[in-house]
């Protein structure tokens, strides 16, 4: 299986900008942001790992990236600002924050509140924002069942027990990528600063991103 690829997105770094400017002119709404602070010791700066705009947003905000997609045969459902903080791949135990988040992106059990993501993820692009260059994103196997845990430390959810996967694949997200994120995955960050990236999911069958 192939697990990325890096694509060649028209005028990426411009596209790069843009996505800073406007994370940067849209925090995350004050629900989000106190929903996050009730789980940091006080004291503590708040950092909230993700957040999301829909098709129709992001076709108004950043119509150039929204018509690139579109000419790429790429139909926009979903951007996500993410953020991860320092980590440590020596670490295993969820209950510690410098352990990284292993996990499958899934559909959002509406049930409970959520709606951002009501359908089931399998690829997606990734841009670089900030502190890229040093960091990896990383893909593992199940080596004999998959164990779900509960990671409390800033994800607040649900991901697979680090003892029950076996790393396969690694890369350094240093220009737009497409990648796989309907199979365990994680994102070490061995730096001492934050890591932002903007990740976009389609209606679409994307499988063709994974063509060389």
């Amino acid at each position: 299986m192939k697990y990325y690829n890096f694509i060649d997105l028209p005028n990426w770094k411009k596209h790069q900008q843009d996505l800073i400017n406007f994370r940067d002119s849209n925090p995350p709404p004050d629900d989000v942001t106190e929903e996050f602070a009730k789980y940091t010791p006080e004291g503590q700066e708040v950092y909230v790992h993700w957040y999301c705009f829909f098709a129709d947003e992001v076709e108004k905000e950043l119509p150039d990236l929204y018509r690139d997609f579109k000419d790429m045969g790429l139909d926009l459902r979903q951007l996500i600002f993410f953020t991860n903080k320092p980590n440590d791949d020596k670490v295993t135990d969820p209950n510690n924050i410098m352990c990284p988040f292993i996990h499958i992106d899934a559909k959002d059990d509406e049930y409970d509140g959520n709606d951002e993501t009501l359908f089931h993820p399998t690829n997606a692009i990734n841009i670089p924002l900030e502190n890229c260059e040093n960091s990896y994103t990383t893909f593992y196997k199940i080596k004999e069942e998959e164990k779900h845990v509960f990671y409390p430390n800033f994800y607040l959810c649900g991901g697979l027990a680090p003892d029950s996967v076996e790393e396969v694949e690694r890369f350094t997200l240093s220009k737009p990528a497409a990648l796989r994120v309907n199979v365990p995955h994680a994102v070490l960050n061995p730096t001492n600063e934050l890591r932002h990236v903007a990740t976009f999911r389609f209606y679409n069958d994307t499988d063709f991103l994974f063509k060389v």
